[in-house]
């Protein structure tokens, strides 16, 4: 049961899926070269998860993320699991919502006019407001700093070796 594998947030660590690249098993590694790459990091660490189960995209053999648990909310990345938004492919998670809509008093005065006049304005064209505000808020040493601790805790839970073979 899912449930019983996410104890609390304190104690969720990013744990990282086994894949075969060319008959090799081997843990599926973190990049931080985008923001949804970066921030979908964070919201698996941080979001409390709503789901049960597993998304169809985590659950088949698909799957474009590398977290080993299909993490999701209401709220966030518009109900896509960490591992499709990590893969910025948050449309084709089953637990997406596509009619989520940000409220017009959030967005600057140019967008907040298109918004009332009908257009909308969603959270995948603009950004997560949650995220963007954790994002931007973080300087380049505190990434670097948060993206260095990510790294270490990681080689430091697989005993050492940062590319060890998983047998």
């Amino acid at each position: 049961m899912m449930s019983q594998r996410f104890a609390t947030n304190q104690q969720r660590l990013i744990t990282c899926k086994i894949i075969y690249k060319q008959g090799i098993r081997k843990e599926a590694t973190l990049e931080f070269r985008r923001q949804g790459q970066f921030s979908s990091a964070i919201g698996h660490v941080i979001i409390e998860p709503t789901n049960t189960s597993e998304c169809k995209k985590c659950a088949g053999r698909n799957s474009v993320g590398p977290f080993d648990l299909c993490i999701s909310d209401n709220v966030h990345f518009q109900g896509a699991c960490t591992n499709c938004q990590y893969g910025s492919t948050p449309s084709e998670c089953s637990f997406y919502k596509k009619s989520w809509k940000r409220k017009a008093e959030h967005l600057p005065d140019t967008k907040r006019a298109r918004s009332e006049r009908g257009s909308s304005v969603t959270s995948s064209q603009e950004g997560d407001p949650w995220v963007q505000n954790m994002v931007y808020s973080l300087s380049n040493d505190a990434f670097d700093v948060l993206v260095d601790v990510v790294e270490r805790d990681r080689v430091r839970r697989r005993g050492g070796d940062k590319e060890a073979q998983v047998k």
